[in-house]
């Protein structure tokens, strides 16, 4: 993700400079979407067999390490989505307000944590403190982007957040089945690691990728491994 990012970041920054909006906010659209699809390609499976990967690597499993380890998987996964939105406000360069904002509510991590344990709720809780301002901060950049570079909120809102998590809850259905259904040991793990990426990659491909983006994966397909046009 850090690369794919790396890579999307300058022509984002581009777009905008030359005033090519339109350019810029399919970027933004795709760029997003695709940061989250690759990080749930490889979650998929970690998610759903992360007791027995620990239990492979640690032997005896500390408490509360499978619900940390899941949830910061899941936060991940939120922020994946932020990244080309933050690019996004960067490139404007009127970030005063935007930061001033996004980091005061990111701040809010700590004392809503602090206070929540001292009411006696379980260590996992500042974790599920920090998905939660992860999706508040999410909608409110796209919220500030509206009036920054003018992106529409109901249009990321339908093309990217809800495509994304249609994906995802697709992409779990049969791995999870089959998780639940087979006894835990090496063969599961390997079932499941398989059909989770043959169901997340077939939902990424049907569902998460627009007819335009499929042509353009098989286009670059074509001319890298068959040199067609």
């Amino acid at each position: 993700v850090s690369n794919f990012y790396t890579a999307v970041h300058p022509q984002i920054t581009k777009s905008y400079a030359v005033g090519e909006r339109k350019e810029m906010m399919n970027l933004v659209f795709q760029s997003s979407k695709f940061c989250f699809y690759l990080m749930l390609f490889l979650s998929v499976p970690v998610l759903i067999e992360t007791p027995f990967i620990l239990k492979l690597w640690l032997t005896e499993l500390p408490d509360y390490v499978v619900i940390f380890t899941r949830l910061v998987i899941l936060n991940t996964l939120i922020d994946a989505m932020s990244y080309p939105l933050i690019t996004a406000a960067q490139a404007t360069g009127k970030i005063m307000k935007y930061q001033l904002i996004v980091g005061s509510m990111l701040f809010l991590n700590l004392p809503l944590s602090y206070i929540l344990l001292k009411f006696g709720l379980p260590p996992e809780i500042t974790l599920y403190v920090s998905i939660v301002i992860s999706i508040l901060c999410l909608f409110m950049r796209a919220f500030m982007l509206r009036s920054m570079v003018g992106m529409s909120v109901r249009a990321y809102f339908t093309d990217v957040i809800l495509i994304a998590f249609s994906v995802s809850v697709i992409s779990l259905v049969l791995p999870v089945i089959i998780y639940i259904n087979l006894e835990e040991n090496l063969i599961r793990l390997l079932i499941v690691t398989v059909v989770s990426l043959l169901s997340t990659g077939i939902s990424i491909w049907f569902l998460g990728l627009s007819k335009n983006e499929r042509g353009f994966f098989i286009r670059q397909i074509n001319k890298r491994f068959f040199h067609r046009k």
